[in-house]
């Protein structure tokens, strides 16, 4: 079917399937793939559980209806360009700006944002109607990923990693906050627990069905990097 006529419907990796969860992972060592039943919905909040029945809702249409669409879960994304930078966005323009002293432990799913725009012209045209697809290149522990974007322009790395039970700690505290000033705080321990809930991934259906060929997202966290030194965006989130 042609991409002028397909919806494609962009969600995020995270509610793509745990399919990925840390918690309850389909078996040890494996990553999770399309097929692996979303199992967290009651650990991810609203914003999780609105876009998973967002994803549902167009699903069942295509594969009831006849809906012309697919589902990608895209996980965080890295590339030149961002000039409003997504929360991980902003914290990889810090680490390229030589201003992070310190870093949350943990890893995440990540891939090149020309691959993953790349992905959904694809999915367009080649995917199967009613399918979704796991569009991310690899699993990258933060450290990993600060420390390529620092080396990428030269930037001082960061030193220290701050275990995710002491976040939890001060996630709590923004709990705390949140109820007390009656708002939605950027730290607490809902952003703590996402920080840290998905696993490895498999995006090998997409490569199989819709001939997607990502390349190292190393390349893109460097370009991501040299776009922030370039201007110097990093000092407000």
């Amino acid at each position: 079917m042609a991409s002028a006529s397909r919806e494609v419907d962009s969600g995020r990796a995270e509610e793509a399937g745990d399919r990925g969860q840390r918690h309850d992972r389909p078996s040890r060592g494996r990553s999770a793939t399309e097929d692996d039943a979303f199992n967290w919905g009651n650990k991810g909040g609203g914003y999780i559980r609105s876009r998973v029945e967002a994803e549902n809702l167009v699903l069942n249409y295509a594969r009831n209806r006849g809906l012309p669409a697919v589902a990608l879960c895209v996980s965080n994304t890295y590339g030149r360009g961002e000039w409003q930078p997504t929360p991980h966005g902003w914290l990889a323009a810090v680490a390229a700006a030589g201003r992070m002293g310190v870093y949350v432990k943990g890893a995440s799913e990540v891939v090149g944002v020309e691959d993953a725009a790349t992905a959904l012209v694809l999915a367009a045209d080649n995917g199967r109607n009613g399918e979704r697809y796991i569009v991310s290149e690899r699993f990258v522990s933060s450290r990993e990923l600060y420390h390529t974007a620092a080396d990428a322009v030269g930037a001082k790395r960061p030193r220290f990693g701050i275990p995710l039970k002491a976040m939890y700690v001060l996630g709590l505290g923004g709990d705390i906050a949140g109820a007390v000033l009656q708002r939605d705080m950027k730290l607490s321990t809902l952003s703590v627990r996402l920080m840290q809930i998905t696993g490895p991934m498999d995006h090998g259906k997409a490569e199989r069905e819709v001939g997607w060929r990502p390349t190292p997202v190393y390349d893109s966290i460097r370009r991501a990097a040299h776009f922030h030194r370039e201007h110097r965006r990093p000092a407000t989130s």
